[in-house]
């Protein structure tokens, strides 16, 4: 019988596997297809391929969503503040990444926890 960390462990692993699956084929398909290029050609393009990208859809249309107010992009500009701080000046990954990262946390936490 599994333990609940190997358990952890290997859906963890699937779930990057599917990811890496699923960026696979979005190349495979952005590199063979002439995209419309703007943001409502973006998000046409993440709207109709839900279904074929359930991990990268979520992420994609939440970043090419406008923010309703400026409160999001001040929270951003926190967010970086706190991780520019001398306290966090240690890591390696750049600030974009990271802030990035910060904020789509949500999104990952509920991929593995299905």
């Amino acid at each position: 019988m599994l333990s609940p960390d190997t358990m952890n462990s290997s859906s963890s692993l699937s779930l990057a596997s599917g990811i890496e699956a699923e960026m696979d084929r979005y190349v495979a398909e952005i590199n063979s297809v002439e995209l419309d290029s703007g943001p409502a050609g973006s998000l046409t393009f993440w709207i109709e391929r839900e279904a074929s990208y359930p991990n990268l859809a979520p992420v994609a249309l939440d970043l090419i969503a406008t923010p309703a107010s400026e409160a999001y992009v001040e929270r951003v500009f926190s967010v970086c503040g706190d991780l520019c701080s001398g306290k966090r000046n240690r890591m390696k990954n750049n600030l974009e990444q990271r802030v990035f990262l910060k904020m789509n946390k949500h999104l990952l936490k509920a991929e593995v926890l299905d």
